[in-house]
């Protein structure tokens, strides 16, 4: 696995990067260090992955709105910093997004996602942790909109907790 993150109580973060025969252990940045690196542009940019610097970007701006706001507010909170950090960031983000869904060849109505990040599903939780409706309902969203990548960010918690998803239909 390529690039896992994980913040650590100092406000570091840990980039490692795994390879078959050994572990790396990359240079610790400090969090606005590696923000400010995945903002300009993506820092762990993988080609094995659809979309990785531009969900690397997203990623980049929910931390430091997580960072700068903290666990314990309501969604619509997260949804307002992310959205001006997408903004800042130079990324084209439209908040909440109406999604058709099928059944078949009958659309049964629409499903409004948190956000459409140039051709990115990404719809947020504020909760103590992320459950596993949380990933499948984000999984139905992605497969209803056709779109190739979702992010599922959680801002609850005392960490930010992302998932990332591929639409395989």
């Amino acid at each position: 696995m390529k690039g896992m993150r994980a913040l650590n109580g100092s406000g570091f973060i840990r980039v490692q990067r795994f390879s078959d025969s050994n572990t790396q252990l990359r240079d610790i940045m400090t969090l606005n260090e590696q923000t400010d690196t995945l903002k300009r542009g993506g820092f762990d940019a993988d080609d094995r992955y659809p979309m990785s610097e531009l969900t690397s970007r997203i990623i980049a701006c929910a931390i430091e709105a997580h960072k700068t706001l903290g666990p314990g507010f309501e969604e619509v909170f997260y949804q307002r910093a992310l959205q001006r950090e997408m903004a800042a960031a130079g990324l084209d983000a439209t908040r909440e997004v109406d999604i058709e869904v099928h059944y078949k060849d009958l659309v049964l109505g629409k499903k409004r996602v948190d956000f459409v990040v140039e051709g990115c599903l990404v719809e947020i939780k504020a909760r103590a942790a992320l459950d596993d409706v949380d990933k499948i309902q984000t999984l139905s969203y992605l497969k209803a909109s056709g779109y190739p990548v979702a992010l599922l960010i959680n801002f609850g918690g005392a960490q930010i907790e992302i998932k990332r998803l591929a639409n395989t239909r």
